[in-house]
């Protein structure tokens, strides 16, 4: 009998329900563990018995569910093996199948009781999912678009990664839904066109979460560059620029790039959308990528200056907040558009911000713990109040209006109410929790509000494709900011040598151990020279293309780069001591010095 028949037939069965599977979850895991201890024909027949439960609520799914049956796929989701390769054809395969088919009522009960679910079951039920999608992959990579087990089990991770985040702390980190099988064995380039165009059920684009940050990020420039092609071949027909460029004089690289930009987003503003090409007023040399990683850095580091006005740095977190006093919305604006274009045509940036700022890029509203990390001491002092439970009234301890009262960056006493008259409310027991948050959404939002928006706003106008929703928060810093950690290890793997060179000559043997023998500071210095870029790309320093060329015998000329090529150019040094004096004096004059 089907699973849903011999369930309903017992008086006593449990009564479970859309919030409730009515069992517990350790004691069905403990169950199985002790069942396949055992062995011999207890482990046999508790394989069929799986395998015949599975075929049983696959076909209850498909005659309309219900919660008894849900609850048998539930209980055998628990089985602590269910990663075991031979286990996928006949158990856990129909049981994703099933879940597929179960009306959507039943999935959302089954996705309620997997939020419950401890950890450590909840982390083997994630395993064994991606196992059997890494086995199908591995096995036929060129076929996996159609193979209906990975589709039925991807479909059942996305449950997973539903369940995970729906409390209002992720139940695993959301890094425990890459796979990485996945991300390294799929075919990029067909994967993009079948998102694209929509040519298949399964597309793996469509649950990013399972990709890892650099597959997306390679996609993501796939499309930047099907949309640039797509700019070029119009142009072609209305006798335009095919680029975008900027014509700015170094020293007043804001203002040039501020005239143009503005007069772009206003007048034609699809030309955003153009390959970018940087063209500094009175220099020599073609932009093929490394004057315009030079152009971002220079306006990038100009902007934030704080002389500006326009940002305050804090120094215990690090990082750059927005300056409620500025006017320079205009500013702002450009700010925005010069992160979109710099994520559009691939470049790394070097910026300081907190992690509610590319929530705000995303469209996401800030909460009381972004305070955590921007202001850790009104953080503090906030949960003080909510957590206060002493002896005097909360307006005799703390003495609180809803009232805020601040400074400008140049000194100004401001002060703006929370509510009207709220300068003659006072904080108590029964209103500090509405305190707290109406304080939290003004000092992060209603606060900067005219900063924030102009800032967003620029941003959008060249990242409005929804491939960016394919990045949580975390991911888009990283598509934007790269990695910040420098493996030199890595970088030498991946090293390749031209006109002449190996990797056993002793010039790159001598190279190798300074660069390892550097500070990291030493080591970013290195990296800007050859790069144009203090940091690794999104995924690291073992994804970047990196060549060492010989450039003439031994001699007094300092190294030189192509930072468009990431090439470095390396006089044969017969010495140590020439090449560590040659190399240290280049990296310390890496601005516009060496670099071509």
């Amino acid at each position: 009998s089907s699973s849903s028949s011999s369930s309903s037939s017992s008086p006593d069965a449990p009564t479970c329900s859309d919030t409730s599977p009515a069992l517990d979850p350790d004691e069905v895991t403990q169950t199985f563990a002790l069942l396949a201890h055992v062995g011999g024909a207890v482990e046999r027949s508790l394989g069929y018995a799986l395998e015949r439960l599975a075929s049983d609520v696959l076909v209850d799914s498909q005659r309309g569910g219900g919660l008894l049956p849900l609850r048998a796929l539930f209980i055998a989701l628990l089985h602590p093996a269910l990663a075991d390769p031979s286990l996928h054809s006949q158990v856990l395969g129909p049981l994703t199948s099933a879940i597929a088919h179960f009306p959507s009522a039943d999935r959302s009960a089954l996705r309620a009781w997997i939020a419950q679910l401890p950890e450590g079951a909840f982390r083997n039920m994630l395993k064994a999912l991606h196992v059997m999608v890494s086995f199908r992959v591995l096995m036929s990579p060129h076929a996996v678009h159609d193979d209906h087990l990975v589709r039925s089990a991807t479909l059942t991770i996305a449950l997973l990664y539903e369940a995970a985040n729906a409390g209002d702390e992720p139940k695993v980190p959301p890094t425990e839904f890459y796979n990485e099988v996945v991300s390294e064995n799929i075919d990029l380039r067909e994967e993009f066109m079948r998102w694209y165009q929509r040519k298949s059920e399964l597309c793996f684009s469509d649950h990013p979460y399972i990709l890892t940050p650099f597959v997306k990020s390679k996609m993501l420039k796939m499309a930047s560059r099907v949309e640039m092609n797509q700019r070029r071949r119009r142009s072609a027909f209305s006798f335009e620029n095919p680029y975008l460029v900027l014509r700015v004089r170094r020293n007043h690289v804001i203002q040039d790039a501020l005239n143009i930009l503005n007069q772009l987003t206003l007048e034609r503003p699809e030309y955003l959308k153009k390959e970018l090409k940087v063209k500094f007023e009175g220099e020599e040399g073609v932009d093929e990528g490394g004057v315009q990683k030079e152009f971002f850095q220079l306006i990038i580091r100009d902007l934030f200056d704080p002389q500006f006005g326009m940002f305050h740095y804090v120094k215990k977190g690090g990082f750059y907040w927005f300056e409620s006093s500025s006017e320079e919305y205009a500013e702002f604006k450009l700010i925005g558009i010069l992160l979109g274009l710099a994520i559009y045509n691939d470049v790394i940036l070097d910026l300081h911000f907190p992690h509610v700022v590319y929530k705000y890029l995303m469209g996401l509203e800030p909460t009381f713990g972004d305070l955590r990390q921007t202001h850790p001491e009104v953080h503090h002092g906030l949960e003080c109040l909510l957590s206060y439970a002493g002896d005097e009234s909360v307006e005799e301890a703390f003495g609180l209006e809803f009232e805020v009262q601040y400074s400008t960056v140049f000194g100004e006493k401001r002060s703006h109410e929370l509510v009207p008259n709220g300068a003659s409310v006072s904080v108590t027991m029964e209103n500090r929790a509405e305190y707290v948050e109406l304080y939290a959404k003004w000092l992060l939002g209603q606060s900067v509000q005219n900063q924030i928006t102009p800032f967003v706003e620029g941003f959008r106008s060249v990242c409005e494709s929804p491939l960016y929703e394919w990045f949580r928060v975390d991911e888009l810093e990283l598509l934007l900011c790269g990695e910040p950690d420098i493996d030199m290890e890595a970088l030498e793997k991946v090293t390749l040598y031209d006109n002449g060179y190996s990797a056993a000559d002793p010039v790159i043997r001598n190279l190798w151990e300074l660069l390892h023998s550097l500070s990291k500071e030493q080591q970013r210095r290195f990296l800007f020279f050859t790069t144009g870029t203090d940091r690794a790309p999104i995924g690291g320093l073992k994804n970047m293309r990196f060549i060492i060329t010989k450039h003439g015998p031994d001699s007094e000329n300092l190294p030189q780069s192509h930072t468009c090529f990431n090439v470095l150019l390396l006089p044969n040094y017969a010495t140590k001591e020439r090449l560590r004096d040659r190399l240290l004096t280049a990296i310390e004059n890496a601005e516009g010095f060496g670099m071509l």
